[in-house]
């Protein structure tokens, strides 16, 4: 759909019908000086495009206001036209910013961007898009925008959960759309570098109601985010505190709040198998990637695979777990579950402090790609001559690289 947009034409003018500058005013003079005459050629230039070919009013408008700059700020000409050349501008560098978008040029989003918002700061689709531009910019390797790009998600979360919509939501379906995949947005840029940071937004994704709630990659994230934050810090200072030592109750309870984490990991896994559906290889090789390490740290909690088909089976009916608590005392442990806590890995002696289980030797794979939109046809308003936009890109085909946002571990 083309982009339309109308160009806001001084009320007042319109009014009282300004006409434009008559011979009977002028008196003579040459091209491009500040005379009478000069005067009014370039404002009937202007005022009868001014609707239907407004390029060549601006045009005009543009020459009138550089052969007079010292014209007095009660002279209403020139502030007619200097309203319509500011307006005009501004309507042009909102085209050029949606098209920009469209042709994937996500730095000169981000550059744009920021001139638009503070033409019309009201302007919530630019903050959406420049906070969803950091992702797709990173899903090609590159992460030069990810920061500004995060500080514009989060203002466009803000705005959206105070109420503010834009002009058009695309290219996401609507609110919880926009909202799940800016979160998701922030979780995927901030994986690499803050994962513990990422995981709060993976959830918040997951918990909307969106194509992400039930997309297998959301769910394996969290599996990452959890794995290279929490569980390797936890798991670095376990090993460097009590690795070959006496079990004691710290080293129990460190064990413990490790054990909180990998519970996490279970669950994250879980889901992502139970929604890896697909037959192609591909993702079936995926699926067996995520299914053995779910079974290494199923087994890993539970000393057996018994009831790890149960529990992928059942997974989606429940709800999605928080960030665990530190425990700053040992759990007492349920009398049954299938992730039930354990002092010590399986296979180990009690008596000894113990690490936790090893890192998966390689990520798994998944593309994600935002729902599709079904814009409905409209008549479109008057536009101004300013640059068209293509038809905004309504998903993206761009497959995310999940093994750039992960370290091994040993």
């Amino acid at each position: 759909m083309k982009q339309t947009i109308r160009l806001v034409i001084l009320a007042a003018m319109l009014a009282v019908g300004l006409p434009a500058l008559t011979k009977a005013q002028t008196g003579n003079g040459s091209a491009g000086e500040c005379t009478e005459e000069n005067k009014a050629k370039l404002y009937t230039q202007y005022y009868e495009n001014r609707k239907d070919h407004q390029d060549v009013a601006y045009d005009a408008a543009k020459k009138y206001l550089a052969a007079c700059p010292d014209l007095p700020a009660d002279d209403v000409y020139g502030k007619t036209l200097k309203k319509f050349v500011k307006d005009y501008e501004a309507a042009t560098r909102k085209v050029q910013f949606l098209e920009a978008y469209d042709k994937k040029n996500y730095a000169e989003v981000m550059t744009l961007g920021k001139q638009v918002l503070a033409d019309d700061p009201g302007y919530v689709r630019a903050n959406i898009l420049m906070g969803y531009v950091g992702y797709l910019a990173s899903l090609g390797g590159n992460t030069s925008l990810n920061t500004e790009s995060a500080n514009s998600a989060k203002q466009a979360i803000a705005l959206v959960e105070a109420g503010k919509t834009p002009d058009d939501w695309r290219p996401f379906l609507n609110k919880d759309d926009a909202l799940a995949w800016l979160n998701y947005s922030l979780g995927y840029t901030s994986l690499k570098t803050a994962p513990a940071d990422a995981i709060p937004y993976f959830l918040k994704a997951a918990r909307m109601e969106s194509s992400l709630k039930k997309n297998p990659a959301t769910y394996y994230f969290i599996a990452v985010a959890y794995e290279t934050g929490p569980y390797t810090r936890l798991t670095d200072e376990y090993n460097a505190k009590f690795k070959g030592q006496t079990e004691s109750p710290e080293s129990k309870l460190a064990q413990a709040n490790i054990n909180q984490v990998v519970d996490r990991e279970i669950d994250a896994y879980a889901r992502a198998v139970a929604l890896s559906t697909a037959t192609d290889a591909k993702t079936q090789q995926t699926r067996k990637e995520w299914m053995d390490r779910l079974t290494e740290l199923y087994k890993y909690r539970n000393k057996s695979e018994t009831g790890l088909n149960e529990l992928v089976a059942g997974i989606l009916t429940k709800p999605l777990p928080d960030v665990p608590m530190p425990l700053t005392t040992l759990p007492t442990p349920p009398a049954t579950g299938a992730t039930t806590p354990v002092t010590s890995p399986a296979g180990t002696s009690s008596g000894t402090a113990t690490a936790p289980p090893p890192a998966p030797a390689k990520p798994g794979a998944i593309s994600t790609t935002p729902a599709k939109t079904t814009p409905a046809k409209t008549t479109p308003a008057k536009t101004t001559t300013a640059p068209k936009t293509t038809t905004p890109n309504t998903s993206q085909t761009t497959k995310p690289k999940p093994k750039a946002n992960h370290r091994r571990r040993p």
